[in-house]
């Protein structure tokens, strides 16, 4: 995903306001997750449990485990996280346990895929997400 359509992703998921009803009902943090194809959780379905990300030094991936799952922030303006290669984005959901060293990056124990996202859903295009999208996504917590 480009930097441009993760800024109007996140500006969506933030102006809707569902992020923060959604963390008032269950407690948790959430995060946006890009995925590329090979990497766990590409392949799953929502509710699917994530593994610890890993550490990366100079982007190279390390065998040190963080203590839960990279996300980007909802709160992120997303205008530098163009460097996030996938094809796949996933709202995520976890206990935060720290941040990470890229601007608007969160780790998320216990992290889990709440809900597929993609470039192609009308949230992306038109920038509003409507209030039916909301309970499909509480629809996942009951």
């Amino acid at each position: 995903m480009n930097s441009r359509n993760m800024a109007k992703l996140l500006a969506a998921l933030r102006h809707s306001k569902i992020v923060d009803r959604l963390e008032m009902e269950t407690g948790l943090s959430y995060g946006v997750r890009v995925f590329d194809e090979g990497y766990d959780g590409y392949n799953e379905d929502a509710g699917y449990d994530l593994h610890n990300s890993r550490v990366w030094i100079d982007g190279e991936e390390t065998d040190e485990w963080l203590l839960g799952t990279c996300a980007i922030s909802i709160n992120c303006d997303g205008k530098n996280v163009g460097h996030y290669c996938g094809d796949r984005v996933a709202l995520i959901s976890g206990a935060r346990v720290g941040y990470g060293e890229d601007e608007g990056e969160i780790i998320l124990a216990d992290a889990r895929i709440v809900r597929w996202l993609s470039t192609e859903n009308d949230f992306v295009a038109t920038g509003s997400i409507s209030e039916s999208y909301y309970r499909d996504l509480s629809f996942n917590f009951n």
